[in-house]
């Protein structure tokens, strides 16, 4: 297998084990099953389980990025977002449950709080702050949209009223 494919594919194969099992019952031998290669080429690619984790938040992150500051709007972009979670709630509640909780989780963040930048800067969202309040809001502003995102993924909220409430709070 090529290099870069072979990272993907211990990727593809430990967010496939995380649907199925607990995170601290992953191990890298199970891994290594999962995907037919012995342990050597995992730890050619990784450090460890936690450097893995770590790479598919930051995979996630740049892809979450990428669609976040092309959408055409703020609804498109917390479509995107939310949709993402749902797909994914398992992985990504097990990972911030975890005791890697902290690095990946603040991936995450980081990619909201450079999205509402760019909505800042562009002008489509306004806010009357002083520079040093503005780290402050935009930290709170992050933390809110993951954690509702986080919380209503498996609820009976509709995805629409979700995105809808969160636009409401960010344009008024």
């Amino acid at each position: 297998m090529i290099k870069h494919q072979t990272k993907d594919d211990i990727a593809k194969s430990f967010a496939e084990l995380v649907r199925k099992k607990d995170l601290s019952k992953i191990s890298v031998k199970n891994i290594c099953e999962s995907v037919g290669i012995a342990r050597q080429s995992f730890y050619y690619h990784f450090e460890d389980i936690s450097d893995l984790i770590a790479y598919c938040i930051e995979v996630a992150s740049e892809d979450i990025a990428k669609e976040m500051m092309q959408a055409a709007t703020i609804e498109e972009a917390l479509t995107y977002l939310y949709q993402k979670i749902t797909k994914n709630y398992d992985i990504f509640r097990k990972v911030f449950d975890s005791p890697y909780r902290v690095r990946n989780q603040t991936k995450i963040i980081m990619v909201i709080k450079d999205w509402l930048m760019h909505l800042i800067s562009n002008g489509t969202v306004k806010v009357d702050l002083r520079v040093e309040e503005l780290a402050s809001w935009l930290d709170y502003q992050a933390l809110g949209i993951l954690g509702s995102f986080l919380n209503l993924a498996n609820s009976k909220t509709s995805e629409r009223q979700t995105v809808e409430t969160i636009v409401h709070i960010l344009t008024k």
